[in-house]
């Protein structure tokens, strides 16, 4: 598992993995980062048996919060790392390796269209970027989390400001292998701040998400799920 930790480490938070065996006694644990702030956000088995982890940084990259995405070994010990980013806010939330490298979703207040969007950067097996492309408008997109689809391309989940009518909703948008959008939809009321945090595909084709809805004034916390079909049409909530 990823996390961060301000208890250990060498700056403010570093990203930490702690492996478990299958009964949950921990096997071993890491720390990684710089003086500044480091926060994991996801971890994933590669095929060569090591992890792929990502999250941000502040102490290493070009602006003030980066993408940072680790290759360590079995054991926990770094094989390399790569930062993406611009001058300002940029952070990575959810990761998939797929045939010849890695696709990271996260988001980007450097970029795009509006305040902050989406972002999905697609890398080589290195970590050296291939493409990246930004999904959002005027006001702010939140990417949380990102699923294979069956049949090819992928299908992103989070929150959008930009396309609701007064709060925010949950966001799906399906895309190709080269972050070509096919179709998108949202999902939400006008009164509550609603976004999904983890979107998996079932056996049948259709989407599971998880997430949860927000009070404007804070007083009203409820977990969301809602299942759509492959297309993304609502089924229930």
């Amino acid at each position: 598992v990823t996390g961060y930790t301000e208890s250990y480490g060498s700056g403010k938070s570093d990203i930490w993995v702690v492996k478990f065996d299958e009964n949950g006694n921990e096997k071993w644990n890491r720390t990684y980062g710089g003086k500044g702030e480091e926060k994991g956000k996801a971890i994933e088995k590669t095929s060569d048996e090591n992890y792929i982890l990502v999250g941000s940084t502040t102490s290493y990259g070009s602006g003030y919060n980066n993408v940072w995405l680790v290759k360590i070994d079995d054991n926990g010990n770094e094989i390399w790392n790569q930062t993406y980013g611009g001058p300002n806010n940029d952070t990575g939330r959810s990761i998939l390796t797929t045939e010849d490298g890695y696709i990271i979703l996260g988001e980007t207040w450097s970029f795009g269209a509006g305040k902050n969007d989406l972002w999905l950067i697609k890398t080589d097996s290195q970590g050296v970027e291939i493409w990246n492309k930004t999904y959002g408008s005027s006001e702010e997109d939140e990417g949380r989390s990102l699923t294979n689809v069956y049949g090819g391309g992928y299908v992103l989940a989070g929150g959008t400001w930009s396309y609701s009518e007064e709060g925010e909703y949950t966001w799906m948008i399906k895309v190709d292998e080269e972050g070509n959008e096919i179709w998108n939809n949202t999902f939400g009321t006008d009164d509550r701040i609603e976004y999904c945090n983890q979107i998996i595909q079932t056996k049948d084709g259709s989407f599971v998400l998880a997430g949860h809805s927000l009070s404007f004034d804070y007083s009203s916390l409820n977990g969301v799920i809602l299942k759509t079909s492959s297309q993304g049409q609502l089924e229930w909530k």
